[in-house]
């Protein structure tokens, strides 16, 4: 099963993470992951996501992690509620 989830990167106290498609068994600091389909970078409130991949990714039964999903949901890639 596939699952969309952050994965951490950038220095001690400055995070920022990358969102990856990732089989939901893998580790999360692993590093291996199917795609890169966005980035978020909290202090800045950055935000890069690429919109079609994730669409195609949800598409294919990939299930988004909670923190996730209510990113998702605020930039309107799917609609709901948070969780």
């Amino acid at each position: 099963m596939l699952k969309i989830r952050f994965k951490r990167v950038g220095k001690r106290n400055q995070p920022a993470f990358k969102i990856v498609v990732v089989e939901k068994w893998r580790a999360p600091t692993s590093g291996k992951f199917v795609e890169e389909v966005g980035f978020y970078n909290p202090l800045t409130k950055e935000k890069v996501l690429r919109k079609e991949r994730i669409e195609y990714w949800l598409k294919c039964g990939a299930q988004p992690s909670e923190t996730v999903h209510n990113l998702l949901v605020s930039e309107g890639i799917i609609k709901g509620e948070k969780i």
